[in-house]
Order: C-alpha cells, then sequence, then structure tokens
C-alpha cells in the first residue's frame, strides 16, 4: 500500500485522451512555475474517470510548498489558471474536510466582524479584540456524509443507541425491511 502523504491530486490540466498520454512534461511546467524542481516528480500518473493526474513527489516539503503555492497558479493569466492542487485524500478525509469548510463558511455569515479559519484539523473564530476561540462541530456538520445519519433517516433509532452484536442487528434490520429474503423464498414454495 502506497503512503498517500506523499501524493497530489492536480485538477483542471489539459488532458489528452490518448492512449501513450504522457502528463509528466505537463505536470513538470506547473511545477516549475511554482519554483519545484522537477527532480523531485516521482511519478504522474492520469486517472481518466476522475479527469486528473496524480503526482507522488519525493520530499513532504515540497509537497507541502506546492500546496501553499497551488492558489497562485490562480491568480496568474495563462495556461494554469484552472489548475487546482489537493492533497490526495480518502473518501472520508475528503467528508471531514468539507464538513470544516462548510463551518467555516456558516460562521464566518454569522460573525461577519471574525475571522475564521482552520489550523490543525480545528476551526477558530479570531474575535476584533484578538482573542481566539474554538468553534464546536455541530451534528448538522457531522453528519453531512453518508454515515450513521443515513441509519437514522431511515428510522433504525432505536438499532444505533442499543448496543447489540452483529448477527442481532442483521436480524433487526432484515425485520425492519420486512423479512429476510431467504424467509420470503421459502414461505413461497411451500406453496408448491
Amino acid at each position: 500500500m502506497q503512503n498517500r502523504q506523499y501524493n497530489l491530486v492536480l485538477y483542471g490540466l489539459p488532458i489528452q485522451h490518448e492512449d501513450q498520454f504522457n502528463p509528466y512534461p505537463l505536470v513538470e511546467r506547473v511545477f516549475e512555475s511554482l519554483q519545484v524542481p522537477a527532480a523531485e516528480i516521482r511519478d504522474a500518473v492520469v486517472i481518466r474517470r476522475y479527469n486528473l493526474v496524480k503526482v507522488t513527489l519525493y520530499s513532504l516539503r515540497y509537497r507541502r510548498h506546492l500546496l501553499t503555492e497551488a492558489a497562485r497558479l490562480r491568480k496568474r493569466p495563462g495556461h494554469f489558471s484552472k489548475v487546482f492542487i489537493n492533497p490526495d485524500l480518502t473518501y472520508d478525509e475528503r467528508r471531514r474536510d468539507k464538513a470544516l469548510r462548510d463551518l467555516v463558511k456558516d460562521t464566518a455569515r454569522a460573525n461577519p466582524d471574525c475571522k475564521v479559519f482552520i489550523k490543525d484539523k480545528t476551526v477558530l473564530l479570531r474575535k476584533s479584540d484578538g482573542s481566539i476561540t474554538d468553534v464546536p462541530l455541530s451534528t448538522r456538520h457531522v453528519n453531512s456524509g453518508h454515515s450513521t445519519s443515513d441509519l437514522r433517516a431511515s428510522g433504525l433509532n432505536s438499532l444505533l443507541d442499543n448496543s447489540m452484536d452483529t448477527t442481532e442487528f442483521s436480524k433487526k434490520v432484515n425485520t425492519k425491511r420486512g423479512g429476510s429474503r431467504n424467509a420470503s423464498m421459502s414461505a413461497g414454495n411451500n406453496l408448491n
């Protein structure tokens, strides 16, 4: 399993959909525009399904540098103004980051005279007097993805709140859904 901490994902590159397309020269030009040597690129792979390029670097230092300088690409006119550089995250990490960004937006709207920002995966609020406080994650932001909120919405609150083993859980879920498939099949077979 490859370590994701050395990976970056580039969106918005003009990817050609040829079988032998090599993204390396294009990625090299983007990195050189941000003062990162091309020798730091270990690998560059096109993921056509999502129209992105996954880049693996040799150094975490240059990865951090690229992520901090990525906003400069959008401010420059030219080829790379629509290129976005993001860290390679798992699905759960992307959901968590989305919840944090949503909390920042909501908090900034509610407190227009304060500065709201994320530091070390925590949302902070800097008031006009200079004091900084944590902003607690609300249940709306935590449950914004597909997690236990889907089960709660489907009426399985009692199953989530009670502690039980997995066989008991699956029996109750099958009962809530109208019985198991095998039970209905065997009932149908008895009619013949």
